[in-house]
């Protein structure tokens, strides 16, 4: 980056692995130069000092002339993946009050209309449940009787039939979600769900029809594993995925 070749140039690309394995000729390269450093999703950067990536990204701060962040997610899990981001900007900590007030000042949101995205037109479709999962369902619901009827403190009724309730909405999402859940609570295997559901299969068929017609398709889902079954169920097609378990440094 410091060779002759390099010093013609106007823009550097670098990818976040690379940057840590050249930081010296970086820092070298940022000090002599009067630099506009881009982090593109900088949310890769959200451990801060402990991550492997951000750490490297960090010790740059204080060299670029010019900062700017780009994410499309902040946030991933809490306020706290902000942090980083703002050291980076601000060269220095901030509490979660220095930096609400802080971001007010740098941040840039673009948005549908500036873009000309034009309004959503919803539409829905009813899918039926199967009676594997009517049946199953139905056993969620004595179960969730059954609680109520424990003499058990409020707080411990109410930890258990959350979890119910979050079985009945896993069941109606994918069924197949159910199985290792409902083994190590000891469920008996007859009413344990042995398929993906009506929605996960309708769903892959409306996106092979959409397909066919060369639109782009994006489905989403409250669940990891439903992304990454749907994506198996599409590979053929050429699908890709993303989820919440974004690589972080």
């Amino acid at each position: 980056i410091n060779s002759e070749i390099c010093s013609k140039k106007n823009f550097f690309i670098i990818t976040y692995t690379q940057l840590n394995k050249y930081k010296k000729d970086i820092t070298e390269f940022l000090i002599k130069n009067d630099i506009f450093l881009f982090l593109d999703e900088s949310h890769r950067i959200k451990r801060g000092d402990e991550g492997f990536y951000a750490s490297a990204v960090l010790k740059l701060k204080d060299f670029p002339s010019y900062k700017l962040i780009l994410t499309g997610t902040p946030i991933t899990r809490n306020i706290e993946d902000l942090y980083a981001q703002m050291k980076f900007l601000l060269g220095y900590d901030t509490n979660e009050a220095q930096m609400i007030n802080n971001m007010e000042n740098v941040k840039v949101r673009t948005t549908k209309n500036e873009l000309g995205i034009q309004p959503i037109k919803p539409s829905k479709l009813i899918v039926e449940l199967s009676d594997e999962q009517l049946n199953t369902d139905d056993v969620l619901d004595k179960k969730i009787q059954s609680i109520a009827q424990n003499d058990w403190s409020i707080n411990e009724n109410f930890d258990e039939i959350k979890k119910i309730v979050m079985y009945k909405i896993m069941l109606s999402s994918n069924p197949f979600l159910l199985r290792r859940r409902m083994h190590e609570d000891g469920f008996p295997e007859e009413i344990i769900p042995k398929d993906y559901g009506a929605k996960i299969y309708t769903a892959c068929e409306l996106a092979r029809e959409f397909a066919n017609n060369n639109e782009k398709v994006v489905i989403w889902s409250f669940f990891r594993e439903n992304i990454e079954i749907v994506d198996n169920l599409l590979k053929d097609i050429g699908s890709q995925y993303i989820h919440g378990g974004t690589d972080t440094g």
